[in-house]
């Protein structure tokens, strides 16, 4: 018996969980995505290996490769029969640039206990590409930082643009007549996420239905936001990074992005 892929632990704690409340791969801004993180890393998981078979041909050999290979096979300890799944998760929202051929060979490879590279190999690119990785998102974050912060700073003194304590902006569409939700409610709404460049991460125009959420369960600047708003309201939300989702971002949402949100309401669940 052999216990292997030591960094494990760490290498979960960078992979994002599938949101609470997520459709599809939408991920409606969930805060409890790095609560579901931090439960996670602490996993340890053991390996049992009759005999360890290395194969010569297709192994993989530079970082991208070997850690493509290392994800498939850590996908298969975490999911088991859905690391497919899990794998095409992760290629398209947070890890782009993994080898899809390598990644599914390492999948492969784990259920048949015949692994083309060593434990010591999958674990050194594993921490490798992570570092690399963590330094990237630290300049990310810093870059990403300094636009939100500029854009808010011109976007406070544009006309009809109104700026709460805590920093939230928004700008009033249209004013409803209803009632006002409080924290602890559920609203229904519709809503369309974009990047400060104006690209759309999530939407529930583009699935067709009203998205339901437990305002406790939200990110701080959504929450906010929507409790200003009467029922029958359709604002625009300009939301900091410390009000979002910060210097770790999530899924495709950046490190330190800045969020607009545009949002209408409908009704309250108590």
């Amino acid at each position: 018996m052999a216990e292997i892929f030591s960094q494990i632990p760490v290498f979960i704690g960078h992979l994002a969980v599938l949101p609470v409340y997520a459709r599809s791969y939408s991920f409606c801004f969930c805060a409890r995505i790095r609560l579901m993180k931090k439960t996670i890393a602490v996993l340890v998981l053991v390996l049992i290996l009759a005999a360890s078979v290395f194969a010569a041909t297709g192994k993989p050999v530079t970082l991208i490769q070997r850690f493509s290979y290392g994800l498939g096979a850590a996908l298969v300890a975490n999911y088991g029969s859905s690391a497919e799944q899990a794998l095409e998760y992760y290629k398209a929202y947070q890890y782009k640039d993994v080898l899809t051929d390598y990644g599914m060979q390492g999948i492969e490879d784990y259920r048949n206990g015949t692994l083309k590279i060593s434990v010591d190999e999958i674990n050194s690119a594993l921490s490798e590409y992570f570092a690399e990785l963590d330094k990237k998102n630290a300049a990310l974050a810093a870059q990403n930082l300094e636009k939100a912060e500029l854009f808010l700073s011109e976007n406070g003194r544009m006309d009809g643009v109104h700026t709460t304590a805590s920093g939230l902006q928004y700008r009033i569409i249209r004013q409803g007549s209803g009632e006002k939700a409080k924290a602890t409610d559920s609203v229904e709404l519709d809503y369309e996420l974009t990047s400060l460049s104006g690209e759309v991460l999530d939407s529930s125009y583009a699935r067709g239905e009203h998205s339901t959420f437990p305002l406790n369960g939200v990110i701080a600047g959504f929450r906010e936001g929507v409790i200003l708003m009467p029922m029958g309201s359709y604002y625009i939300f300009y939301i900091h990074p410390s009000m979002g989702y910060g210097v770790n971002g999530t899924g495709n949402i950046e490190p330190n992005s800045l969020l607009v949100f545009r949002v209408e309401t409908y009704s309250i669940s108590k």
